[in-house]
């Protein structure tokens, strides 16, 4: 698809912040899953040589009108529940990566 829009992140989650990422990745995951344009992601994960957790999440949407809808959502519905993942981030510590990609020609 030519307006396909590609995200691919990068999570470094200290061991001692791994359940809670775990539980609320799953819990967004879950959420972005029902938002018009989604496609498909898929999650990798390795620890590193100091016993970080090192995930890669790679989210395939229809296009960048699709993703900016569903940030919207997201947002509202992070809103209605009262979680920061901004947060979140800072008080577990985790660094992130975040990168858009369009398919290769």
């Amino acid at each position: 698809m030519p307006n396909q829009q590609i995200f691919i992140d990068k999570y470094t989650i200290p061991a001692s912040s791994r359940e809670e990422f775990k539980m609320r990745y799953k819990e967004s995951c879950d959420l972005v899953a029902k938002l018009p344009g989604y496609i498909s992601l898929s999650s990798f994960e390795r620890n590193d040589e100091h016993g970080n957790l090192i995930v890669h999440a790679i989210a395939f949407w229809a296009s960048e009108e699709t993703v900016e809808k569903s940030k919207q959502l997201m947002m509202e519905e992070y809103a209605r529940i009262g979680f920061n993942p901004a947060e979140m981030i800072e008080r577990l510590k985790i660094s992130v990566e975040k990168g858009m990609y369009k398919a290769f020609e």
